[in-house]
């Protein structure tokens, strides 16, 4: 028997025994399973290497096949999400907090951490301003200061561009001296 005739062989028994094959499977999964857990909870580590490879290197596959699924599901993700912000509330606050925090510490170091008129540094009272005002039209564009800070630390040089470090004084300073009130934009 060559290959081709090995192969068309293979095929056809196959075919023709392919629901014995699948109860077959489904049998053997369910009689294994505690040894997977087991195996699975002793090797952590392979596992997770094997998962993190997979994942580089079909990311866009997978990407893609998510996003997919969320737009077809967005009801499931709504109810997933709410479920748990209710199991932990006070978890997910924080994590938002810490979230924008880190995002904002990003830009500092990007933009500098301290005044650039004056030079005060103390991170409590230091703030972004957009150099050439317009700060309302752009937090409104973006829909909120979060999303504002996020897509900032996003496109860096933009930021660098746009953005500078003021204390909150030097920042109203400025407001007040160039006439940027909020009603104006």
């Amino acid at each position: 028997m060559n290959k081709i005739e090995k192969a068309r062989y293979q095929y056809n028994w196959y075919r023709n025994h392919k629901k014995e094959m699948k109860t077959y499977q489904k049998r053997w999964i369910e009689e294994h399973k505690d040894y997977q857990k087991k195996w699975t909870a002793a090797n952590r580590d392979h596992v997770n290497d094997y998962h993190r490879k997979y994942y580089s290197q079909h990311k866009k596959k997978i990407n893609a096949t998510t996003l997919k699924w969320m737009k077809k599901n967005p009801d499931k993700i709504k109810e997933y999400n709410r479920k748990q912000y209710w199991n932990d509330p006070q978890k997910h606050t924080l994590r938002a907090k810490n979230y924008v925090k880190r995002i904002r510490m990003e830009l500092f170091e990007l933009l500098g951490s301290s005044c650039k008129m004056c030079g005060f540094s103390d991170m409590r009272a230091l703030q972004l301003d957009h150099k050439y005002g317009g700060g309302k039209i752009d937090r409104s564009m973006h829909g909120s200061y979060y999303k504002l800070i996020k897509f900032y630390s996003q496109n860096k040089n933009l930021a660098k561009q746009k953005l500078q470090v003021l204390c909150a004084n030097c920042n109203w300073i400025k407001i007040h001296d160039n006439d940027e009130r909020f009603h104006k934009y």
